[in-house]
């Protein structure tokens, strides 16, 4: 049984070009199932051949409330695609890797695709989680495939890993996770065997930098990291406008005042809020989304569902105490300067809260 183990691991080591350590001498006995062939056809079947977006119909003109951000961008795909030469007769490198953080829905996917899209370069999108297989050694044979295919682009490609951490993680030291570090092994073993004519740039995105492994994070394989933070008041209201503009609206919505009371919200949640708000409107029979449906949408989707029906459950008495407590809060919060801003107040319970 541990003569054929080791056979298979001598195998799948040829395979996926990684060497596994501890594995010599023997040969396969027993089981007479043709395991060595059935190996091999596993290996090949690990999944058909990423088909690159050509262009992505993205652009810088579609990132929205990062505009620090998108300043450094711009000037990377000047690197990478506009003024090549220019750079590189000053000596200057495009950076090869690109690591994108910061919190969920912030933007750091459309990111990676207005990079391809400025840069008019065939775009990999890989999904880190799907990466590693059940089998020791997938992973690692899907990231040469990978790679393989993107070099094979003589303009250059974009590779892009979304939430890298999932196969880019702090390596174990334990024996027992040996072969689980074969995976990030292998990205660190391609992103370093670049030659200067492979115009490849590696993109990952993370809500979490703190658990990447050092050995990936390093200057060399990713040269720029960029945190995408929350949007600012001023992103909020750049944000709204353009999600706004995508529907049929008055022009009359006070963007100021909602981008005031939405701190902490991301591009998502202001994409999201605005399709709600345009769904209230066309089941209230009207043509133009207004002030009263974006709060409404944003009440949904921030607090849920308003749910009328537990509020008879209650005593009158409980209800009347609870709307005085909240109008006090009001009141003392006025009185004292505090900065929150109270764009309504109820007590209606809602199924998120």
């Amino acid at each position: 049984m541990i003569v054929a183990a080791r056979a298979t691991l001598r195998l799948l080591s040829k395979e996926i070009g990684v060497e596994i350590s501890g594995v010599e001498g023997g040969t396969s006995s027993g089981g007479g199932d043709g395991s060595h062939s059935s190996i091999t056809d596993l290996i090949k079947d690990m999944g058909p051949e990423m088909t690159p977006v050509e262009r992505p119909d993205v652009s810088f003109k579609d990132v929205k409330g990062i505009a620090e951000i998108r300043e450094q961008l711009e000037q990377v795909v000047d690197m990478v695609h506009g003024n090549r030469d220019k750079y590189e007769l000053m000596g200057v490198k495009a950076p090869r890797g690109i690591l994108l953080s910061g919190p969920p829905g912030c933007g750091k996917t459309l990111i990676g695709q207005a990079i391809a899209g400025e840069c008019e370069l065939p775009f990999y999108f890989v999904p880190s989680s799907q990466v590693n297989g059940k089998y020791v050694g997938q992973g690692a044979k899907k990231l040469a495939k990978i790679f393989e295919q993107a070099k094979t682009h003589e303009e250059g490609a974009i590779i892009f890993f979304d939430e890298i951490d999932a196969i880019g993680g702090k390596r174990e030291t334990d024996k027992v996770n040996h072969f689980s570090r074969l995976t990030i092994n292998k990205l660190l073993n391609e992103m370093d065997g670049f030659k200067t004519s492979d115009k490849i740039v590696i993109i990952g995105s993370t809500n979490f930098p703190d658990v990447l492994d050092e050995a990936l994070t390093r200057s060399g394989r990713f040269d720029l990291k960029l945190h995408v933070p929350r949007p600012s008041e001023a992103d909020r209201k750049e944000l709204l406008k353009y999600y706004l503009d995508k529907v049929a609206s008055t022009g009359y919505i006070d963007i100021d005042t909602f981008a005031k009371m939405s701190v902490g919200m991301v591009g998502a949640d202001f994409k999201n809020i605005v399709n709600v708000a345009a769904q209230l409107c066309t089941q209230a029979d009207k043509e133009l989304v207004d002030d009263d449906d974006l709060m409404k949408a944003a009440k949904r989707v921030s607090l849920g569902l308003a749910q009328l029906e537990r509020m008879k459950d209650q005593q009158p008495l409980d209800l009347k105490v609870q709307a005085y407590r909240c109008a006090a809060e009001i009141i003392v919060a006025k009185k004292v300067n505090d900065r929150r801003k109270f764009a309504s107040v109820t007590i209606v319970p809602r199924n998120n809260k």
